[in-house]
């Protein structure tokens, strides 16, 4: 409940202070569990100035640029803010999966397409079975880059490793639809909703029936990704449809 949560984040900021008055090398320690009881409990500004106070008190220190960098491009939605303390963090450890992934995402969130599947790929290095990172390859080059037939190895991939995953299901039959095989793409994006709607997916099918002029299903699809888009890009991709359907295609 609020209550609860607001009585953990007292007595954890009372043991950031305690930590400042009495053990000065336990402060970031202490903030660590702040910022994370405040994520957990929804409290995302003021994990974002906690976080802050983690990379100002450690200099150098790579995982708390990473985690500062993908906390302002994700929850706060600010790529461009995140980038520097992203850049600092792979200068530091370039060879960081996670900080590979945090700048993959940022760079993608940038528009700069190229660097971010350039970034996966080179994760993909340290974790070859990460259906995760195969699925957001595979997004890429269907996506944004001139060879979605590309897409398909890393899907089919993605899918084999996660064979009963609707999201993965979903990505896989967007990479067919994309490389220019309609039928078999429709085919596994319905099934991924039939197993498990998604806004990504119903979007995915709404484009998929108006490529074939089935306007009105596209419309519906368009509405059941609205009525459960829970974050503010997936509700923008499912507005620009609307307004395309609205102004004839």
């Amino acid at each position: 409940s609020p209550e609860t949560w607001d009585k953990a984040l007292e007595w954890q900021n009372k043991s950031v202070e305690k930590a400042r008055r009495d053990s000065p090398d336990r402060v970031v320690e202490a903030l660590s569990m702040l910022g994370a009881l405040e994520l957990e409990s929804g409290r995302n500004s003021e994990a974002e100035k906690t976080y802050r106070q983690i990379v100002e008190l450690s200099p150098g220190d790579s995982m708390a640029l990473n985690n500062y960098s993908y906390l302002l491009a994700t929850l706060s939605n600010d790529p461009q803010k995140a980038l520097p303390y992203a850049e600092e963090a792979i200068s530091l450890a370039p060879d960081n999966p996670a900080i590979i992934d945090t700048m993959a995402t940022i760079q993608e969130k940038l528009g700069n397409y190229d660097v971010a599947l350039a970034g996966r790929l080179k994760q993909l290095d340290y974790r070859p079975q990460d259906a995760e990172v195969l699925a957001s390859i595979a997004l890429l080059y269907s996506d944004h880059s001139e060879t979605p037939e590309k897409a398909i190895q890393f899907a089919e991939q993605a899918s084999r490793l996660r064979p009963r995953d609707a999201a993965i299901m979903d990505v896989e039959g967007w990479a067919y639809f994309k490389a220019g095989q309609g039928a078999k793409g429709e085919d596994l994006v319905s099934q991924s909703i039939r197993r498990q709607a998604t806004p990504r997916a119903h979007l995915h099918l709404a484009e998929i029936y108006l490529s074939q002029n089935r306007v009105e299903k596209a419309r519906e699809q368009v509405r059941l990704a609205m009525e459960i888009a829970d974050d503010d890009a997936m509700k923008a991709k499912a507005e620009a449809l609307q307004r395309q359907l609205a102004s004839g295609g």
